[in-house]
């Protein structure tokens, strides 16, 4: 069995990346251009600035309660 790989781009959005984590319930993207992985962008990374830290942590109560259903 596999599964598509949830990715984001440099080019995208931080608000995109973070709407993409909590539709996707993922805390971690890897970032890539081409067909060559650059980077990985996390719920912590957005957390630690400030101007995304509501976004952050709203994606991430979202991921959390959905945990806790399970």
């Amino acid at each position: 069995m596999s599964r598509r790989c949830i990715t984001v781009s440099p080019d995208d959005d931080i608000r995109e990346a973070t709407r993409l984590m909590a539709a996707e319930q993922v805390r971690r993207l890897p970032v890539v251009e081409g067909d060559k992985v650059v980077g990985i962008v996390s719920l912590g990374d957005m957390a630690r600035t400030h101007k995304f830290d509501m976004e952050a942590s709203k994606a991430l109560s979202e991921i959390s309660e959905n945990v806790k259903k399970l």
